[in-house]
């Protein structure tokens, strides 16, 4: 009798695991490389449009720079056996001046353009996480991992997200073809249509 009510209690238990286990909700796991959707958003050329804008204005006034120093050196050079030695000093400090001037400078505009840059990119990846959230909200999806930084070496099997995010952010086909592919392809029709 003893191993019998043993082996009822040990029924109910595994009845019970199981019926907990099947109760549970089903987790379901989702993959997207951002870097890619970034990639191809429209919005992105048009931030790289303006980054490269700024960019050039500020290396416009590094070459200005650089040129105000040649031309100050090149005086120096014709004209340092000339000067007194006060007037040398005080021109070759006036040099010096500009070189610092020219380092901070430098600095100072990569801090710039990094800064922009983030700035002009921000909207457009918070645009493809408000996008992926919805996708992942409307298709049940309890994680997404982003494939395209790396960071997930092993992973359980999980749907590709990129369709159905291209989809959402209203993005097509077209914005995938790399831009030497796509001058091929108008090659072969212009000699498609050229040979009829």
């Amino acid at each position: 009798m003893k191993k019998f009510t043993i082996y009822i209690l040990g029924l109910v238990c595994l009845l019970g695991f199981a019926l907990n286990t099947h109760g549970q909700t089903e987790q379901k796991f989702g993959h997207i490389n951002t870097n890619l959707v970034i990639f191809i958003m429209p919005q992105r050329k048009a931030a790289l449009k303006i980054l490269e804008e700024y960019a050039k204005t500020l290396d416009q006034q590094l070459k200005e720079m650089s040129e105000e120093r040649q031309t100050k050196l090149e005086e120096y050079q014709a004209k340092e056996k000339e000067w007194l030695d006060e007037i040398r000093e005080a021109k070759a400090e006036e040099i010096r001046q500009i070189e610092n001037q020219i380092r901070q400078f430098q600095r100072t505009a990569q801090e710039a353009v990094q800064k922009k840059e983030n700035e002009s990119m921000q909207p457009i990846a918070q645009s493809v996480q408000a996008a992926i959230r919805e996708v992942a909200v409307n298709e049940g999806y309890t994680y997404v991992f982003d494939s395209g930084s790396g960071s997930l070496l092993v992973a359980p099997e999980s749907d590709d997200l990129f369709p159905l995010v291209k989809t959402a952010l209203g993005l097509d086909d077209e914005l995938l073809k790399d831009p030497s592919e796509k001058a091929a392809v108008s090659e072969e029709d212009a000699a498609e249509t050229g040979g009829n």
